[in-house]
Protein backbone atom coordinates (compact mmCIF):
# COMPACT_ATOMS: atom_id res chain seq x y z
CA UNK A 1 0.00 0.00 0.00
CA UNK A 2 1.21 3.48 -0.84
CA UNK A 3 1.33 5.96 2.01
CA UNK A 4 0.38 9.56 1.35
CA UNK A 5 1.20 12.62 3.43
CA UNK A 6 -0.03 16.19 3.64
CA UNK A 7 3.59 17.22 4.26
CA UNK A 8 6.05 17.52 1.37
CA UNK A 9 8.38 14.53 0.98
CA UNK A 10 12.12 15.18 0.69
CA UNK A 11 13.50 15.01 -2.85
CA UNK A 12 17.03 14.82 -4.23
CA UNK A 13 18.60 15.91 -7.53
CA UNK A 14 17.97 13.48 -10.38
CA UNK A 15 20.98 11.24 -11.06
CA UNK A 16 21.40 10.62 -14.79
CA UNK A 17 23.84 7.76 -14.14
CA UNK A 18 20.97 5.35 -13.47
CA UNK A 19 20.25 3.17 -16.49
CA UNK A 20 18.24 0.11 -17.37
CA UNK A 21 19.77 -3.30 -18.10
CA UNK A 22 20.48 -2.28 -21.72
CA UNK A 23 22.43 0.79 -20.65
CA UNK A 24 19.72 3.27 -21.69
CA UNK A 25 19.62 6.14 -19.15
CA UNK A 26 16.37 6.72 -17.29
CA UNK A 27 14.58 9.95 -18.26
CA UNK A 28 14.03 12.73 -15.74
CA UNK A 29 10.30 12.54 -14.90
CA UNK A 30 10.19 15.80 -12.91
CA UNK A 31 7.13 17.80 -13.97
CA UNK A 32 5.39 14.89 -15.72
CA UNK A 33 1.64 14.70 -15.12
CA UNK A 34 -0.07 11.31 -14.93
CA UNK A 35 -3.77 11.39 -14.15
CA UNK A 36 -4.20 13.57 -11.06
CA UNK A 37 -0.53 13.18 -10.06
CA UNK A 38 2.40 15.49 -10.83
CA UNK A 39 5.98 14.29 -10.36
CA UNK A 40 7.83 16.61 -7.96
CA UNK A 41 11.26 14.94 -8.06
CA UNK A 42 13.35 11.89 -7.26
CA UNK A 43 12.77 10.50 -3.75
CA UNK A 44 15.50 10.93 -1.15
CA UNK A 45 13.95 8.20 1.05
CA UNK A 46 13.35 5.47 -1.52
CA UNK A 47 16.12 5.01 -4.12
CA UNK A 48 13.95 3.85 -7.03
CA UNK A 49 10.87 6.01 -6.44
CA UNK A 50 9.61 9.43 -7.44
CA UNK A 51 7.77 11.90 -5.22
CA UNK A 52 4.35 12.80 -6.62
CA UNK A 53 1.68 15.28 -5.58
CA UNK A 54 -2.02 14.71 -6.20
CA UNK A 55 -4.27 17.59 -7.25
CA UNK A 56 -5.91 17.38 -3.81
CA UNK A 57 -2.54 18.27 -2.24
CA UNK A 58 -1.36 14.92 -0.84
CA UNK A 59 2.22 13.73 -1.48
CA UNK A 60 3.29 10.14 -2.11
CA UNK A 61 5.77 7.83 -3.87
CA UNK A 62 5.44 6.14 -7.25
CA UNK A 63 7.89 3.91 -9.10
CA UNK A 64 9.04 4.80 -12.61
CA UNK A 65 7.31 1.71 -14.00
CA UNK A 66 3.93 2.88 -12.65
CA UNK A 67 4.43 6.39 -14.05
CA UNK A 68 5.38 5.05 -17.49
CA UNK A 69 2.53 2.51 -17.65
CA UNK A 70 0.24 3.49 -20.56
CA UNK A 71 -2.74 1.73 -18.93
CA UNK A 72 -2.39 3.84 -15.78
CA UNK A 73 -4.13 6.96 -17.14
CA UNK A 74 -6.29 7.99 -14.17
CA UNK A 75 -3.74 7.59 -11.39
CA UNK A 76 -4.49 9.44 -8.15
CA UNK A 77 -4.03 9.15 -4.38
CA UNK A 78 -6.12 6.77 -2.30
CA UNK A 79 -8.21 9.67 -0.95
CA UNK A 80 -9.28 10.68 -4.47
CA UNK A 81 -9.86 7.05 -5.52
CA UNK A 82 -12.13 6.52 -2.51
CA UNK A 83 -14.05 9.70 -3.33
CA UNK A 84 -14.43 8.64 -6.96
CA UNK A 85 -15.76 5.19 -6.11
CA UNK A 86 -17.64 6.25 -2.93
CA UNK A 87 -15.92 3.59 -0.84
Amino acid sequence: MINYSIWPIETKPFNRRHADKNGVPHPDLTGVKKGRLTVIGSSAEKPSAWVVQCQCGLFGHRRRKALNNALNTDDSCIKCKEAKWNI
